[in-house]
């Protein structure tokens, strides 16, 4: 995959994730409770997770765009289980609320599986169209 692709998933992806990073650093300043110790490292794995399965989805798109809904899902499905494996290694190493480590994890992969779908749509339909 060469650089412009990877420049082109990286700034969006990116911004989305600046804009998360400032969100929840404006919520630790306001101190509102319920938020996990973790969450940078979760944004780090759904940043990394998000661009790994947009840019796989963008060379087999560019390959044969017959095959985007076959590794669409298997993109999803992989997140899913490594967001599973994240989460499971996360209870077995943390010790405090754990309830809040979930939480705070499924609202945060529910927002980066909306923005790739988002992104999908909105790219991928403007390629379709012309």
């Amino acid at each position: 995959m060469n650089k412009s692709v990877w420049l082109s998933l990286l700034i969006p992806v990116g911004l989305f994730s600046s804009f998360i990073v400032t969100a929840i650093l404006l919520l630790h300043w306001l101190k509102v409770p319920g938020l996990s110790a973790w969450t940078g490292l979760m944004i780090a794995f759904l940043f990394i997770v998000t661009l790994s399965g947009l840019g796989l989805i963008s060379v087999k798109y560019r390959q044969n765009q017959e095959s985007f809904s076959k590794y669409y899902f298997i993109v999803m499905i992989l997140r899913f289980f490594l967001g599973i494996l994240f989460v499971l290694a996360g209870l077995l190493l943390i010790n405090e609320n754990r309830v809040i480590f979930v939480t705070n994890f499924l609202v945060l992969y529910l927002l980066f599986l909306g923005f790739e779908i988002y992104y999908l749509i909105a790219n991928f339909h403007s390629r379709t169209s012309r």
